[in-house]
């Protein structure tokens, strides 16, 4: 079985698309939608397990999974989990477990971790995140040796503060690699004014040009990115293009958005001809997908869109309909790409 340690590794020295590789690493696990009993399994298969609930919006049925495979000591379900419990854990409640389980995680080897107590856990003292600093980077050193790629991006966020002519360096040569975050980090930096450009419309082509390396490689942030870029210029038809990139590399809010968009929802982008056929495939794709934990609101209305294009198709058309959901299943799975997925990644 492909671990997703060895996918995060090795999709960043391959030139294959990153989504993908992280579709094919959890499609084990997606052939049945039954819950595994966590007790027959390896911590690192609750890890996977665990962590494809959580980016298909089940997180409290992943918190059983991930526990288990971060009191085994996995190093990212630690990570994962903590999290995971700080995002649960109110104002008003004096549990720091979060805390117990990111330090864990740190001295267990994920990188994540210790990037994260050093830059920003509030509670570690400043001799020990100047020690969690310089033990992140002799890591990092001692991965390039095997990983290079993936050690020349952390590299040159690591320098980014410190040293912009050696972060730049480590930067480029993670382009080299293909590493698609570092094409999306190299536009924003240009859009944050660290790198600078003479005339506005040469930089702004260039951040476009820096998101469509990034986007090629399958990264969905920097596909949303692109998104937002052409519906700001109001240019819609390319939005379109771009919103369906995303659906094809497995992100799972598009399904919602093209769904609305092909149901003659969205006045943006009224020049789309409606397609229940397809607004409905795409509904049932995400109902059968998601969970309601972390945005329940946004399912339940889901629900209600679903009910209501049921009632709207007939039988040829639910055939079509069912014919596109089982396609797009069978493919991939999909998933909501956030912040903690991709701060394991690079």
């Amino acid at each position: 079985m492909l671990t997703l340690a060895k996918y995060l590794f090795d999709t960043l020295v391959k030139k294959t698309l990153v989504t993908l590789a992280f579709i094919i690493c959890f499609s084990s696990w997606a052939v049945g939608k039954e819950m595994y009993d966590v007790s027959t399994l390896t911590p690192e298969e609750a890890y996977e397990y665990g962590e494809l609930l959580r980016v298909q919006l089940k997180n409290d049925a992943a918190l059983e999974y991930l526990k288990f495979a971060a009191d085994a000591g996995h190093a990212n379900a630690s990570y994962v989990y903590a999290i995971e419990l700080k995002r649960k854990r109110s104002a008003y409640q004096e549990d720091d477990s979060y805390q117990q389980y990111l330090t864990l995680a740190a001295s267990n080897g994920s990188l994540a971790a210790m990037r994260y107590l050093y830059t920003k856990a509030g509670w570690v003292s400043s001799a020990e995140k100047s020690k969690l600093r310089e033990e992140y980077h002799d890591q990092l050193i001692e991965l390039g040796a095997t990983e290079p790629s993936f050690a020349y991006f952390r590299l040159s966020q690591y320098y980014f503060n410190d040293d912009n002519e050696l972060s730049a360096y480590y930067l480029e040569k993670a382009q080299q690699f293909d590493v698609a975050k570092a094409f999306m980090e190299e536009g924003e930096r240009i859009k944050n004014g660290h790198i600078s450009f003479a005339f506005q419309a040469k930089k702004d082509r260039t951040i476009l040009r820096q998101y469509v390396k990034a986007a090629e490689l399958g990264y969905i942030p920097a596909i949303r990115r692109i998104v937002a870029i052409f519906e700001a210029g109001g240019d819609f038809q390319q939005a379109l293009i771009w919103r369906e990139k995303a659906l094809e590399n497995g992100d799972l809010t598009s399904l919602l958005s093209l769904s609305k968009i092909y149901r003659g929802e969205s006045e943006q982008y009224d020049f789309v001809g409606i397609d229940l056929v397809k607004s409905k495939a795409y509904l049932e794709v995400f109902l059968q997908t998601a969970g309601r934990d972390v945005l329940p609101s946004l399912y339940s209305q889901a629900e209600d869109d679903f009910s209501k294009l049921a009632k709207l198709t007939d039988k040829e058309q639910t055939k079509k309909s069912d014919y596109i959901r089982n396609s797009l299943m069978s493919e991939k799975d999909f998933i909501r790409y956030d912040e903690i997925l991709d701060s394991v990644q690079y």
